[in-house]
C-alpha cells in the first residue's frame, strides 16, 4: 500500500533532478 506513495515522492524529487 505504501509503494505506490514511496514511488510518487521518488519521481516528485526525480524530476527537478533532471
Amino acid at each position: 500500500m505504501m509503494k505506490r506513495l514511496i514511488i510518487v515522492v521518488l519521481l516528485v524529487i526525480s524530476w527537478p533532478a533532471y
